[in-house]
């Protein structure tokens, strides 16, 4: 036996429906039924529900007020850390990051993301372990200069002027410029 659909209820209807049941106390024992129905549902009964929802999605300010209200709960430093470990040792599949690459190139850095990352960068340098990771960073296995090498290297680095660091970004801007034109060529 199907049932006939339910001709949909007016907004009059409603607000009449709501009004009735606003401040409606349910009693305990009521409230037991309904927890006991809502846990003992069958498969079908569940799949259903699921039918029903699915290819429903969340209105724009819906979301938003979702993202307000999960930013707003704190995260204690034991979960903080339960998530970092979780992450710790992932890495990305070679097509992932193809694929991150090609979405950041030709993507203008803004002024204050380049600002910060320049200012972080100064501060590490000049930390002992800031420097250390420095010199890693600056030498590959495949040069492999020497301690002394490399400690010369960073030295030089560290004792550039301001204006050599311009010209240097200068030039490093402008060779960037010279590709990114021949790639739209």
């Amino acid at each position: 036996m199907t049932r006939k659909p339910r001709p949909p209820i007016s907004e009059a209807t409603r607000a009449k429906m709501s009004a009735a049941s606003r401040g409606r106390k349910l009693s305990d024992e009521a409230k037991a039924k309904l927890s006991l129905a809502a846990r003992n549902r069958s498969p079908e009964t569940i799949e259903k529900m699921a039918a029903a929802k699915l290819g429903s999605k969340h209105s724009p300010e819906t979301i938003a007020k979702m993202r307000e209200i999960h930013r707003q709960i704190p995260i204690s430093p034991e979960t903080r850390e339960k998530m970092s470990l979780s992450r710790t040792g992932f890495k990305h599949s070679p097509a992932t990051r193809e694929k991150m690459s090609a979405i950041k190139k030709g993507v203008p850095q803004k002024p204050e993301v380049r600002e910060t990352k320049s200012r972080i960068a100064k501060e590490r340098a000049s930390t002992p372990e800031g420097r250390a990771h420095l010199e890693a960073t600056l030498f590959r296995a495949s040069r492999n200069p020497t301690a002394e090498t490399r400690s010369k290297l960073v030295q030089a680095a560290l004792a550039r002027s301001p204006e050599t660091r311009a010209k240097m970004s200068a030039g490093a801007k402008a060779m960037w410029e010279r590709r990114r034109a021949a790639k739209s060529e």
